[in-house]
Order: C-alpha cells, then sequence, then structure tokens
C-alpha cells in the first residue's frame, strides 16, 4: 500500500487517542473503502461511525451505524438557508463529544441527503477529513480548492465537480491507480489490500455470469421504465440476473412501481431473476469473472480494470 508517513501517522494517532472516524457511505464503492481502511490501519470498531447517505447496505462494516432522516421539513429548512442535515450529525457527535476524523467520497454540501462537509469540519471537535474513491467520478479531473480563499456551499451539479475537494484534505485514498488525477501525487495513497475483501464478504453469485443493469431512475421519465427493463431483458441470455440502481429503491413506492414491473416482464421474456439489494458486483468480480450489460454506470470502469467485460447498450 502507497501511504504517506504523515498520513498513516495521523490514523494511527487517531487509533492511539480514541479518536472517533466519521465515515460517509453513498454506494457500494464508498463501503469498500471504508472497510479497507478500518481493515489496513485497524480501527477500533468501537470509534466507528457509519453514516448511510443513500440508504446503501453497509453490513460489511461494523460500528455504530446510522441513517440520517429524510424529512420534507428539512428540505424547507435548506432552502432557507439552515443546514438540519449537518446539525443532526453534529449533534450526535457533540454527544459522544470526542475529537473525529472524517472520512468522504468529496466535499458535499447541504442537501437532503448529505451533510455538509464545510459545516463538519467548523466543529471544534475536527481534526480534519480525507477523501475516498466513490467511482467513475473520482477519475475525472478536478482540482482541490483553495479554503484559504473560499469555502462556499455548491448548489449547481455542473458546478459541483469544479469544486469537488478542498486542499487542506489529509489525503486522497483510492483502490485502483490514476484516481484524483489533479490531486497532488504526494497526497493520493493507492489501497493494496482490496483482495482482503473476499475475507469478509461471501459471494451470492458464483456461477451467475451474466448481470443487467438498469440506468439511474433521474435519465428516465416515469413512462420510461418499462421500456428500459425490456430492452435489458432482450439483450440478457438466459439465467442471467438484472440488478435495479439503488435510485429506484430509496423511495417505497418507486421501489413497488420498479419491482412489480420487472415481475410483469419476467412473465413474458426469457428465465431472468432479479439481483439481491445487497450484492456487491465490485466484490463479486474479485471471485470471478462477470458479463455486465448496462448503459452508462461506473461499473463499466471496474468491470474493465477488475477483469471482467462490460457490454454497452442504450438504455434511455
Amino acid at each position: 500500500m502507497k501511504i504517506l508517513k504523515k498520513t498513516s501517522s495521523i490514523i494511527h494517532h487517531a487509533n492511539d487517542q480514541g479518536w472517533e472516524h466519521i465515515f460517509f457511505i453513498v454506494n457500494p464503492v464508498t463501503v469498500i473503502l471504508a472497510k479497507l481502511i478500518i481493515e489496513k490501519f485497524n480501527i477500533n470498531r468501537k470509534n466507528i461511525t457509519i453514516y448511510s447517505l443513500r440508504d446503501t447496505d453497509i453490513s460489511l462494516i461494523k460500528g455504530e451505524h446510522k441513517h440520517l432522516k429524510k424529512s420534507l421539513f428539512y428540505r424547507l429548512l435548506i432552502k432557507l438557508g439552515l443546514k438540519p442535515v449537518s446539525q443532526e450529525v453534529l449533534k450526535n457527535i457533540n454527544k459522544k463529544n470526542k475529537p473525529f476524523l472524517l472520512y468522504c467520497s468529496w466535499c458535499f454540501h447541504e442537501s437532503i441527503s448529505t451533510p455538509s462537509i464545510n459545516r463538519m469540519l467548523e466543529s471544534k471537535l475536527s481534526k480534519g477529513h480525507f477523501y475516498i474513491e466513490e467511482g467513475q467520478a473520482t477519475y475525472r479531473p478536478s482540482k482541490p480548492f483553495k479554503v484559504s480563499e473560499k469555502v462556499r456551499e455548491i448548489h449547481s451539479h455542473a458546478e459541483s465537480f469544479k469544486q469537488m475537494y478542498r486542499d487542506d484534505s489529509h489525503g486522497f485514498i483510492s483502490i485502483l491507480e490514476g484516481a484524483f488525477p489533479e490531486v497532488p501525487i504526494e497526497k493520493r495513497l493507492v489501497l493494496d489490500n482490496l483482495h482482503d475483501l473476499k475475507d469478509f464478504y461471501e459471494p451470492k453469485l458464483i456461477g451467475k455470469r451474466y448481470i443487467g443493469l438498469t440506468c439511474a431512475q433521474r435519465r428516465l421519465k416515469d413512462n420510461e421504465w418499462e421500456n428500459m427493463l425490456k430492452k435489458l431483458f432482450n439483450s440478457m441470455p438466459h439465467g442471467g440476473l438484472i440488478k435495479i440502481h439503488p435510485s429506484f429503491l430509496m423511495d417505497s413506492k418507486k421501489r413497488k412501481k420498479i419491482i412489480s414491473i420487472f415481475y410483469k416482464l419476467k412473465e413474458q421474456y426469457k428465465n431472468i431473476e432479479l439481483c439481491d439489494d445487497n450484492v456487491i458486483l465490485e466484490i463479486e468480480m474479485l471471485f470471478e469473472k462477470k458479463e455486465l450489460t448496462g448503459s452508462i454506470t461506473s461499473l463499466e470502469f471496474y468491470a474493465n480494470n477488475l477483469g471482467s467485460d462490460f457490454k454497452k447498450i442504450e438504455l434511455f
């Protein structure tokens, strides 16, 4: 593992002092990064708090698990310029009254599902933060911005890619070379214990080679869901599985609708099964080669780097 002596000493010092390690999890890749960091540095699970910001399954990680409220009232408060999600996290931090290190995938602004990283780091208990690989976005050019010049909230999707990372981070941690391309090389940390995940994860898809991936819900109108699934069914061989994008599953109504469409089509089409939500395909690919089919997804990147194949089709 390429670990800077300074970075290593920060994490080891945090362990020795009993500091809290707070991980903000947004997808399976960040689950992987959190698990690898915890195992590599032997972080005491009593000092770990895991926040699942998008209802990602975090059962792979031992520690205190937290799920933030998704209150409509919070949405109103955010529009008024307040930070209720940050306040909820800080309330939990202040109860413990322990110094903490923060691990996040980029400098989140305040939203219904993310706290403001800037606000978190203003806490008197903060001892700084690390950025961890999130997916394909981690490999896009994005130069860290100088905190001394500007610390502000980003509210547009396009603008967020221009200011993803503060320049005062302790380090930028990834599992593959090439991550964080505009970050100074001396601050990039590449873990070498990826295959250790096989000791902690029970594969669920052994012998299941063909996996279809739906696109994200935001790419479709409501009346386009069925056509998208039809395209996947038609592209899959018998015995394959379809994994539904998490954006369809976070809301109970959307979940019910997409699964209902799946089973309606299943009666008309091939012998295709539904893939369990808690399957982490990035780890499944460590056990055996997979043939993935889908449109725009970071799994194309990981398939190409982990010895699997990806077939791209138009789903929207």
